[in-house]
């Protein structure tokens, strides 16, 4: 049995591609979300920060800290 592709084929690929895309790019989004890929994940931006290890991710997360009040001068608003 031969497969015979003729414009209408080709016609309905075409609707269904970005359809296609979208699925697969949320599916492979899934996938790398559930699996903690680190050797992906570890390269985007906001998310890499789970694989940073010990002293690095804690001195990461205090330089983004706010200041806290120590003297009676920092309370003034």
């Amino acid at each position: 049995m031969a497969l015979r592709l003729g414009p209408k084929h080709m016609e309905l690929a075409g609707k269904w591609f970005p359809t296609a895309v979208s699925y697969g790019t949320g599916a492979s989004l899934a996938l790398l979300y559930f699996t903690d890929w680190k050797a992906v994940l570890q390269y985007v931006p906001f998310y890499s920060g789970k694989f940073q290890e010990g002293y690095a991710y804690i001195k990461h997360v205090m330089d983004k800290a706010p200041p806290i009040a120590t003297s009676p001068n920092m309370l003034n608003f």
